[in-house]
C-alpha cells in the first residue's frame, strides 16, 4: 500500500525534477557498450532504455547471438524508426511487438521491455503500446552471450546512431504504474526491487563533452555488471549533457 501510493506521488510531482543521468553518443558505425552481463533463464525481466535519435534502425539492448533464443529492444527492423520488441525461447517460441510508435524524432524516448512469465508488453514514455502471449514461452532466452548497449552481439550487429541515457535491467516483470512512475520522473526515480543493473551514463569520472575512450569503464551503480566501452578508431562515445523536463502543472 504504501508503495502504491509513494508511486502515485511521483507521477503527480516529479515531471518538474530534471532529467537523471547523462547521456552517451552512439555513431552508428562501430559503437556500442558490452555491459558484461548475461541472463539468468527462468525469471521475468524488464529491459529499459532512455534513448534520442534520429536513425531509422539499429539495436538498443540485445543479447542476440545468433541463436535460436533472444532478448531485445531493436528498431527499425520492420519499419524504420519504429522499435520492435522481441523476445525469443531456446524452443524457437516468439513474442514479438510491432504496434510502437516511431522514436526517431530527436527528442528523448524511454522504451521498455517487459517479460511476464508467458507474455510480453512493450511500453513507449510510461504508456502500455501493445503485447504478445505464447503459451509455450518457457523463458529460456539466454544466448550465452552478455547484453549489448548500441548493437548485437551476432554477426549482423546493427549499430545504432544517437544518444542513450540511462539503461535498466530487472530479473523482474516491472508494473505499469512502475513504469509510469520512472517515465514520469525523467529517470530520477526507479524501482529497487528486482533491479540487476542500471547504467546511468554519467558517473565514470568524464566531464561532458569528454570522450569515453575504448576499453574504458562505464559503471553499474546497481550491481557488479560494469560496462565496458567498445569504439572504433573515431573517438566518438562522448558523454552529452542531460536534457531537463519541462516544468508543467499538477493533472
Amino acid at each position: 500500500m504504501k508503495r502504491a501510493i509513494l508511486i502515485a506521488v511521483l507521477c503527480a510531482m516529479l515531471p518538474a525534477m530534471s532529467f537523471a543521468g547523462g547521456a552517451i553518443v552512439f555513431d552508428g558505425t562501430d559503437d556500442y557498450i558490452d555491459t558484461n552481463y548475461r541472463w539468468v533463464n527462468g525469471t521475468d525481466g524488464t529491459l529499459a532504455v532512455w534513448i534520442n535519435t534520429t536513425g531509422t534502425s539499429g539495436k538498443l539492448i540485445s543479447n542476440y547471438a545468433n541463436s535460436s533464443a533472444l532478448f531485445y529492444i531493436s528498431m527499425g527492423d520492420i519499419t524504420p524508426g519504429v522499435p520492435l520488441i522481441d523476445a525469443r525461447s531456446s524452443n524457437n517460441q516468439i513474442m514479438r511487438i510491432t504496434t510502437c510508435p516511431a522514436i526517431n524524432d530527436g527528442l528523448w524516448h524511454m522504451v521498455c521491455s517487459v517479460m511476464s512469465g508467458t507474455t510480453l508488453t512493450a511500453y513507449l514514455d510510461g504508456v502500455n503500446v501493445g503485447s504478445a502471449s505464447n503459451g509455450s514461452f518457457d523463458g529460456t532466452v539466454d544466448t550465452g552471450a552478455n547484453f549489448f548497449i548500441g548493437r548485437a552481439p551476432a554477426s549482423s550487429p546493427g549499430y545504432i546512431s544517437g544518444s542513450i541515457s540511462v539503461t535498466a535491467i530487472y530479473a523482474s516483470a516491472l508494473t505499469s504504474k512502475e513504469i509510469s512512475a520512472m517515465y514520469a520522473s525523467g529517470g530520477s526515480w526507479f524501482p529497487k526491487a528486482g533491479l540487476v543493473s542500471r547504467w546511468s551514463m554519467d558517473n565514470n569520472g568524464k566531464s561532458t563533452g569528454q570522450v569515453h575512450a575504448n576499453g574504458s569503464t562505464i559503471k553499474d551503480s546497481a550491481g557488479s555488471n560494469d560496462g565496458t566501452i567498445v569504439d572504433g578508431a573515431d573517438s566518438s562515445m562522448v558523454l552529452t549533457s542531460s536534457p531537463v523536463r519541462k516544468k508543467r502543472g499538477r493533472r
